[in-house]
């Protein structure tokens, strides 16, 4: 009779508590929003101040632009915290579904590695005390030097922060829900975000083609802007050329209309390019699979 009794409480040990579970899940989606909040506000924060200080708007002083700067900073620093909260989140949606003992953490899970990254990331912010600090570069072909703020860098880095939003809206699908949990660990594989990608890329995949594309026409055409308008003569100055450009590099086009002069800008011209071709690779591929006989 003990030993029954000792071997059903160690089957209930092992079962998963479904309530438990759930908890730590929305408890995980709730995390993912508040970091996408500290990273949209600090993020949007340094563009602006950015754009402020570059285009020397009179109804603006000194002053605003430090306290932007200083709201960007202090939102990564919550950043910063409220990833390392999500982590630990994770870790414990981990224990609840029984994939990781009472002991396990950060270090024995192997999360510390992406947690340190994302930190690295969110912390990459504009500063206020670096608006008077700048980097010079020449041109490839002409003597030409484009100046630029150290805070501006900081800026295009901050913008890869954008896989938040895109993190936080796959946690809020029916693809990383709790039912989908229990069914994936039921056939053996894992429900994990990029399980999410992949069956919305079976279900709509154009539609997720679309919107890949067009996010970054839009960070690669504000990327052309920063790096491209200094120098000025090229159309670059306007957004909208920049957006021309952008479309007409991710498809490999290529008129020779606008072309980049910088070094950076040249960097942007082949992270879009390595972009546009995976697309229509993808692409190509979407269409042989709707194309194809069942």
């Amino acid at each position: 009779q003990m030993s029954s009794n000792n071997l059903m409480k160690e089957l209930a040990s092992s079962w998963e508590d479904v309530r438990e579970t759930n908890f730590y899940l929305n408890k995980l989606r709730i995390l993912e929003w508040i970091n996408f909040y500290f990273a949209f506000v600090g993020t949007g924060s340094g563009l602006v101040a950015c754009e402020i200080q570059y285009n020397g708007w009179e109804a603006y002083e000194d002053s605003d632009v430090f306290f932007l700067n200083l709201v960007s900073l202090l939102n990564s620093m919550l950043l910063a915290l409220s990833t390392y909260l999500r982590y630990m989140a994770v870790v414990q949606w981990m224990r609840a579904k029984k994939l990781a003992s009472s002991e396990d953490g950060l270090q024995s899970t192997m999360l510390w590695k992406p947690m340190t990254l994302e930190i690295i990331i969110g912390m990459m912010a504009p500063m206020p005390y670096l608006n008077e600090y700048s980097i010079s570069t020449q041109t490839a072909y002409e003597d030409e030097i484009a100046t630029y703020n150290f805070n501006v860098f900081l800026s295009m880095i901050s913008m890869l922060r954008f896989y938040m939003l895109v993190r936080a809206l796959l946690a809020l699908g029916m693809y990383f829900s709790g039912r989908a949990q229990r069914v994936c660990q039921m056939n053996s594989c894992v429900a994990s975000y990029w399980f999410s990608v992949k069956c919305l890329m079976k279900e709509s995949p154009f539609s997720i083609l679309n919107y890949a594309f067009l996010i970054v026409m839009f960070l690669g055409g504000y990327g052309y802007l920063i790096f491209e308008r200094p120098l000025g003569g090229m159309g670059f100055e306007n957004f909208t050329n920049c957006l021309w450009c952008s479309i007409i590099t991710m498809t490999t086009v290529g008129y020779g209309d606008m072309y980049e002069k910088t070094i950076f800008g040249r960097i942007v011209a082949v992270i879009i390019c390595i972009w546009g071709v995976t697309l229509v690779s993808i692409v190509t591929v979407a269409l042989m699979n709707i194309l194809e006989l069942e």
